[in-house]
Formats: C-alpha cells, structure tokens, sequence
C-alpha cells in the first residue's frame, strides 16, 4: 500500500459507477511496463502486512523514488488455505508466534522466507511519477488530482497489464477489486464446455421465519462464453446476480462471481457445477445446512 498525504479515501463500496470498459484498459503495455517490480532493489525497505492489522491481510513490499513513482507489490494467496495463514485470527498462522500483531506485521525477514511464490499471486500497483504532486523522500506524498493507478500480475515470468483506473475510484474493498481483476484475466475468455450449457434451477430453504421457511431459487443460464443468474427468494436478501466467469478442472465447472459488487468476490469458486450419469448438481448455495453439499439441479426451459 501507499503512504500518501492528502490522498482522498473512497468511500465506496462496489464500484456500480465504474464503466471497466473505460477505465480499465486490459494488457496494453506502456513506458512504465518494463519495470522489473521484482527486482531485489526495490525491496530495500523490506516486507511487511498492512498496518490496520485488519481485513484481508497479505505480505507486500512497497517502494518510492520522484522519477518512477509509486508502487507497491503484494503477494495474495491462489486458494483459502494459502490466504488464511497470514490471518490474526488463525491460531496456528503467521500471527500465532507473535505476542501481538504488530510485531509479526514488520518481521521483513520472516515474512519473506514464508512466501512460496508459486501458491500466490504477485499483484502490482503502480502510481507513475507524473501523478506524485509534491515529495518530501520520505515516502510520503500528496497525488494529483487526476492521478491514474495501474496494475500489473506477475504471470509466465513476465508483468501483464491488467488496467488502469483513476486513484479515487478504487474500491474501498480494494482486495477484493485486486481479484476481481486477477480473475477476469484468467477466466473472462474461457469458453464453457457444452455439457453444461443449458437453463438451470434448483431451490433450498434457509431458515425458519414467523410467516414461514426462507427459500432462494436459483436460476442458471449458461451459455458458450457466460454464465447469468437470477435469484427468486421468499424472506431472503438477493445479492450476487449477474455474470460470473469460470473455468473446468478434474470434471467440475467452477463459477466466479464477474460482477460489481465486492462484497461477492472470493478466491474460491462462488458456486461449482458437475454432471454425473446425465444430471446435474451445484455446490455453494444457501446457507450453511447446504452450501457445502451437492445439490440436484433440473433442467428448465427457455425464458
């Protein structure tokens, strides 16, 4: 992360107002694409966890100098397990060896020897120096007004582009935005394989209520290159509808959430798909009575 004066915090909380079809400009290649972000050099002021001790934590190395700018490295686990070590609240995590959190949060070289490349992302964000307005060389900055961030994923030996977005429109969620991006690079132009495609339902109930059980039905449609769905609920919130990406592996189709709303993303599939002898079953809905429990779905007609 940055350490920036006069920064404006975003206060939003998904990013319904950003058109990524504008903002974020995906893969293109620039003058400031060939800054090597790994380069040992940049890691002098050593690795850390964020300060606040707070949400989704992940190590990182942050760097400054007035003619590159800005930018910070991160290091954000491919699955739940690789992510939850670096969790205050595991007890057997990074934090357990601690007499606080803060102590583990500075241990630059400890966090680094517990870092195995290979079961992480490595996410860069990048603030070119033509945005830093004023600096002092202590890594504290003010930013224009019209200040531009990139990012970058550590993929194939080599740095892809993954967009831009202006530095007061990004999410205050910004973990989740960082796999949002991560994942539309990855699954966005995946082609469904034709098994699974079709109109699909399934419903479960989710909690007893004074005017009855609370249900949600789900209703799939899956298409060669998308996956939409729409939620029927009786006494339950809808949330997490819309597009979702996904890739198959070892005969199951996992789904991930491609909308707008941060609070839906997750490094884990959202929802997982398999056919076995002609039917079909999903993985992930309702509650906590079946989210982890393979549930029949029938196939439905056209709309």
């Amino acid at each position: 992360m940055f350490s920036c004066k006069g920064q404006k915090e975003n206060e939003q909380e998904n990013i319904s107002k950003i058109s990524l079809k504008s903002s974020i400009q995906k893969e293109k290649t620039d003058k400031n694409s060939i800054i090597n972000f790994l380069d040992k050099k940049y890691q002098k002021n050593g690795f850390s966890i964020p300060d606040d001790i707070n949400g989704n934590l992940y190590p990182s190395y942050s760097y400054y100098d007035k003619s590159i700018g800005s930018f910070s490295v991160n290091y954000i686990g491919k699955n739940d397990i690789t992510q939850y070590f670096w969790s205050v609240d595991n007890k057997k995590g990074f934090f357990s060896k601690y007499s606080s959190p803060e102590d583990g949060s500075i241990d630059s070289k400890n966090i680094e020897k517990l870092i195995n490349e290979k079961d992480y992302y490595i996410f860069a964000v990048f603030l070119p120096s033509q945005y830093i307005k004023s600096d002092n060389q202590n890594e504290d900055f003010e930013i224009k007004d019209d200040a531009i961030n990139s990012f970058y994923l550590y993929d194939n030996n080599k740095w892809i582009e993954l967009g831009k977005i202006a530095s007061n429109n990004i999410p205050k969620k910004d973990f989740q935005y960082y796999i949002k991006l991560i994942q539309e690079h990855y699954y966005k132009e995946n082609k469904i394989p034709e098994k699974y495609q079709g109109n699909f339902s399934t419903s479960v109930d989710t909690e007893e209520t004074m005017t009855g059980m609370a249900s949600i039905t789900y209703n799939f449609t899956i298409a060669e290159n998308k996956i939409l769905l729409e939620k029927d609920t009786y006494h339950e919130t809808i949330n997490c509808e819309g597009i979702y990406y996904s890739f198959e592996e070892n005969g199951i189709l996992n789904i991930y959430y491609a909308g707008e709303d941060m609070d839906c993303i997750s490094i884990t599939p959202k929802f997982s798909i398999k056919v076995e002898k002609g039917k079909y079953y999903i993985k992930g809905i309702g509650g906590e009575g079946t989210i982890n429990s393979w549930i029949e779905m029938e196939p439905t007609k056209t709309k």
